[in-house]
């Protein structure tokens, strides 16, 4: 399974592009190798459930056995998404574009962060 650092909480300080999280919407997720597209199930006070769909380069499809994690909200960065298509699923390229530079930014952020914590 994906895995979150504590180091990470501060993570998600700009959320700019994250409109109000909502069942059933879609949502782009950190974690500390990649972000996944999932739809949220359940909100909690600070933790959503969300059902992530498999990336497979440009396209997102339902895994065959669920892929279900409660995360905290602020691991969630951009959405709500549109999902294009019923199967497998695509995203605007916009969307997509998006999604891919907020990633590395918030990585590059992370990585300079723990090596000032070692120093």
């Amino acid at each position: 399974m994906r895995e979150m650092k504590a180091e990470d909480d501060d993570f998600l300080d700009d959320r700019r592009d994250l409109g109000e999280i909502e069942v059933e919407k879609y949502f782009a997720v950190y974690y500390e190798e990649q972000w996944y597209i999932g739809r949220v199930t359940n909100i909690k006070e600070s933790t959503c459930v969300i059902k992530f769909l498999k990336p497979d380069l440009e396209l997102f499809n339902w895994p065959n056995h669920d892929d279900i994690d409660e995360v905290e909200k602020s691991y969630i960065f951009y959405g709500p998404i549109s999902l294009i298509g019923n199967g497998p699923f695509t995203l605007k390229r916009s969307d997509f574009v998006k999604i891919k530079s907020l990633f590395q930014n918030k990585k590059k952020e992370m990585q300079e962060s723990l090596k000032n914590n070692q120093v």
